[in-house]
């Protein structure tokens, strides 16, 4: 067993950076070294915590993991086949099997985060596991509406589409498809958009997909990432899914939440600590960032969760106070619920009672990748950012539970838009800077570009005699006696020898325009951020086989 590090080490800067050529990821650790570190995760589970209150011992690990497993196999269910799951399941949940996880937000994302639903499917069968997906829908997405490249009077651009006229501001979980007309046609308005440079994109195929679940259930973020599992299953890939908001109502995570909030005061003092040493030692100025501290309201504690009703679907700051002998509930407007001090098993009953009232309470960020690495499973695939992020979840999980944090692995791809014909971008482009320079240079320097030889006689004789001049006054001290006529002098015989280079500087300025034209297009199409429907499907399909079959074998 590794000894614990220091919490510094634990928040050191770690160099993880996007990939940034097409066709290239990141994995750490890979997929060969996956098996050792979930032998060492399970080791980890195996130490007592010191924190105090619920006992995180053998028995109630395995109910916690036990009901998630079957809570992701009913989702599952609920729109495609888990028979070949349900095996796998029962092993997961006797502690048989390890159980890897993963998660993101419930949206049409780029390949590169969809490249960690590979990992997770590959690094699940490699260690004989199970791969279960947690789409985060307790986050409020600023838009649902995706950014789509296409031509526009000749020029490359970037329209934002929406697939409904949804509220903006409200959880993923609260959005449902209000406009039928506008969902229905996303598909095709996209296509239409993006077909001149992508005529083979997934657009239209996936979207059926999700119109097929919307009219089902009407949700509109768990359609989308339904039809997104659907095309993995058909893949090949082998994963359950569950949201976030259905982990939130398993009665373990309710006792889970119940010991932070027994001890809301000593957690928000690690919580915030831990915060305050990230940033500096990443240099960090904002209070903002990775996430903001937990905050006194009087004599109520902010804790970091998550709280909204059915009727008034945006989040609030979870706030508890101790009472006597009992733990109150409030979204900052109003006591919601007691919990009874240090009854962890009884806060799911109150749990279950404020669901019933139609009031969810969901755990930030921190809190759920908390709760999925320590308690749930053997290895958790972050992205980038979630990965540095939780450099604090583990220097939490070390000061306040007093147990070493388990590792995880980093998963993250770069693939571009396979853009068709001659809007293709462009390969070993000039830069518009250095010919931006050049214009410059010709236009003040002119005499370093004039071939003379070239020039007709008459043409050559006066261009020498105005190049004779200019050194000369160049070469002349500037003084205040004759600083005026040294200066029309030189940009007289400037101005005089351009009119010579007028064809090269107007050969200059139109590489310019096409340098600026092609580096702009470039930058659009050769962007990592396009959302995953935009590809062909058989181009997601290779990238992510040639990357990690090769790796297994």
């Amino acid at each position: 067993m590794k000894p614990k590090v220091t919490v510094a080490e634990i928040l050191a800067y770690r160099s993880l950076r996007a990939p940034r050529e097409d066709r290239s990821i990141l994995l750490v650790p890979s997929l060969h070294s996956i098996a050792g570190a979930v032998r060492q995760n399970i080791l980890c589970k195996l130490e007592p915590s010191s924190a105090p209150g619920l006992s995180f011992d053998g028995e109630w690990l395995a109910k916690a993991r036990r009901e998630f497993v079957h809570a992701a196999l009913a989702w599952t269910g609920s729109y495609t086949d888990t028979g070949w799951a349900v095996p796998c399941c029962d092993n997961v949940a006797r502690g048989r099997a390890p159980l890897l996880l993963a998660g993101h937000q419930t949206e049409m994302f780029h390949p590169g985060v969809w490249f960690k639903n590979a990992v997770l499917s590959r690094a699940a069968q490699s260690v004989g596991g199970l791969g279960v997906n947690i789409l985060i829908d307790a986050d409020s997405p600023k838009t649902a509406a995706i950014r789509v490249p296409t031509v526009v009077d000749g020029r490359v651009t970037a329209f934002a589409i929406s697939p409904d006229r949804t509220e903006t501001g409200l959880p993923y979980e609260e959005l449902f498809v209000r406009d039928w007309d506008c969902f229905s046609s996303f598909g095709e308005r996209t296509y239409r958009r993006i077909s001149h440079l992508v005529p083979t994109t997934m657009v239209r195929e996936y979207w059926d997909l999700v119109q097929n679940r919307a009219a089902e259930i009407r949700q509109l973020a768990w359609s989308v990432a339904q039809a997104r599992h659907l095309t993995e299953q058909k893949w090949g890939w082998r994963t359950l899914e569950i949201p976030q908001s259905s982990v939130c109502d398993l009665p373990s995570f309710a006792e889970f939440a119940a010991l932070i909030w027994n001890q809301a005061e000593a957690f928000a003092d690690v919580h915030n600590r831990m915060l305050a040493l990230y940033r500096r030692i990443h240099k960090i100025r904002t209070e903002a960032r990775p996430v903001p501290n937990l905050r006194r309201h009087g004599d109520w504690q902010e804790t970091p969760f998550w709280i909204w009703s059915a009727d008034q679907p945006r989040r609030r700051r979870m706030l508890v106070r101790r009472m006597d002998h009992c733990i109150q509930i409030s979204d900052g407007t109003a006591t919601l619920a007691c919990v009874k001090a240090d009854d962890f098993v009884g806060a799911a009953s109150v749990w279950a009672d404020l669901r019933r009232q139609g009031i969810k309470i969901r755990g930030r960020a921190l809190i759920t990748t908390m709760w999925a690495r320590m308690i749930l499973g053997d290895m958790f695939i972050h992205g980038i950012g979630g990965a540095k992020y939780d450099q604090v979840t583990d220097a939490i999980i070390q000061d306040f539970f007093g147990i070493r944090p388990p590792t995880f692995a980093v998963a993250s791809a770069t693939l571009q838009l396979p853009v068709q014909g001659d809007r293709a971008p462009a390969r070993n482009v000039d830069d518009p800077g250095e010919l931006r320079q050049k214009l410059r240079q010709i236009r003040y320097h002119p005499e370093r570009f004039l071939d003379l030889a070239a020039l007709p006689e008459k043409d050559r004789e006066q261009a020498t005699t105005i190049i004779g001049e200019k050194l000369r006054w160049v070469a002349t001290p500037n003084a205040p006696e004759n600083a005026a006529a040294r200066y029309r002098a030189i940009v007289g015989a400037n101005e005089a020898l351009g009119t010579l280079l007028r064809r090269d500087r107007d050969k200059l300025l139109q590489a310019i325009h096409l340098a600026e034209r092609q580096s702009r297009d470039a930058t659009i199409l050769t962007s990592r951020e396009f959302a995953f429907c935009l590809y062909p499907e058989a181009h997601l399909q290779d990238f992510f086989q040639s990357q990690l079959d090769p790796s297994l074998a």
